[in-house]
């Protein structure tokens, strides 16, 4: 049977949007998937409709630089993008914590789509647009628009995400084993380095043997040592 594009964009990246709500990398990891089935690609063309949820889930999940070159703020002449495939870019925008070039040229164009949005009768797809400003903007939302469900919420800081990340992986094996209840047990500590803007620039594994006064002093971790513990 058919496995991919059983339903047409406006309906299928409702799913993704529930998929990125999730705190869980693990479901950013589904959404990307799904999006890369949609389009036929593992690796779709960034300025495609799929191809931009790609690329964003790649920059959350940290297998892509965050930058937002190939993310459309504003329509320019000639580059114009339809109304659901801008909503897109806004929303992987706020989600992924990017911040407009232009912000008075955006704010104008987008309170322009989701008035045109209001006017086609779609209010949700006019509150998506109107939330999403609110936080590329960095401007708190209006009181009705606040009590509504929202997929997408301010973003972490990056070491935040990176431990996230981590744990995501489940438990880690190999600390000591047959000991007395309660006798302490080799850890596996990971330290992660950020730099003002709150940007990861380094993550290493430290270890902590078990002796007899407990756990001693942390220490770099090789790979040797991690491949037992998986």
């Amino acid at each position: 049977g058919k496995r991919k594009q059983l339903f047409a964009e406006p309906v299928s990246w409702c799913y993704l949007l529930g998929l990125i709500a999730q705190s869980d990398p693990a479901a950013w990891t589904k959404a990307r998937k799904f999006a890369a089935a949609e389009s036929g690609k593992r690796d779709a063309d960034p300025y495609t409709f799929w191809g931009v949820w790609q690329e964003a889930i790649d920059q959350r999940l940290g297998d892509a630089p965050r930058e937002a070159r190939r993310l459309h703020f504003t329509q320019v002449t000639g580059n114009r993008v339809h109304g659901l495939q801008q909503l897109s870019h806004w929303l992987l925008a706020a989600w992924l914590g990017h911040t407009p070039p232009a912000p008075a040229l955006f704010d104008t164009q987008s309170a322009a789509l989701a008035k045109d949005y209001e006017t086609a009768g779609l209010p949700w797809l006019a509150l998506l647009v109107r939330r999403s400003a609110a936080l590329l903007l960095g401007r708190a939302p209006t009181d009705d628009d606040a009590r509504q469900p929202f997929p997408v919420g301010a973003p972490q800081d990056r070491w935040r995400e990176a431990l996230n990340a981590i744990v995501a992986l489940g438990p880690v094996g190999g600390g000591s084993s047959g000991g007395a209840v309660g006798d302490a047990a080799d850890r596996l500590v990971w330290t992660v380095q950020a730099d003002a803007q709150g940007r990861v620039r380094r993550i290493e594994p430290m270890e902590q043997k078990a002796g007899a006064r407990g756990l001693g002093k942390a220490k770099p971790a090789s790979l040797a040592a991690l491949s037992k513990r998986t």
